[in-house]
């Protein structure tokens, strides 16, 4: 009698252009949060190609605005940081997060996985991500569309 048996293929080309564009939606978290002078709230997000985006809780951004959010997240990227991942405990996620767009949408459970990229932001997130910045490539901002008091990035790496 044959074994049963799962065999996996990853597609790891696919898998990694994911995995960068996923750690460039966290960047660009980080480079909105500078250029509007506060956290904004992330109402939406896809970091998958071939669209990625997120949706943000604000007015969309000035010509100039967008210009220097991708310049901030460049330079993030540049900077080569470490993305590490930790599990922390319900009663510890306060403590743990640091400038998460996500909190609103966040499900109860006891114990979260929190994606950090060093002196960045520390935000809950299951997805997958690359080990440093400097793997993401270069973040290109293809589009900040205007939805009534909200915007979506469209963006992409290179």
């Amino acid at each position: 009698m044959p074994e049963a048996g799962v065999r996996l293929v990853l597609d790891w080309e696919s898998r990694y252009k994911t995995m960068r564009l996923h750690t460039a939606g966290h960047i660009l978290d980080h480079a909105v949060r500078v250029v509007y002078g506060r956290v904004v709230e992330m109402l939406d997000a896809y970091h998958s190609p071939s669209t990625p985006y997120v949706v943000y809780n604000a007015r969309a951004p000035t010509a100039g605005e967008l210009k220097e959010i991708e310049r901030i997240a460049n330079e993030v990227v540049s900077a080569d940081l470490s993305v590490k991942v930790v599990y922390v405990e319900i009663e510890d996620l306060e403590r743990t997060v640091l400038y998460a767009p996500n909190l609103s949408r966040l499900g109860e459970a006891k114990i979260y996985r929190v994606v950090i990229i060093e002196g960045v932001n520390a935000i809950p997130c299951t997805g997958t991500h690359v080990k440093r910045t400097g793997e993401v490539g270069t973040i290109v901002i293809k589009e900040a569309a205007d939805l009534n008091g909200k915007f979506k990035l469209v963006y992409d790496v290179a």
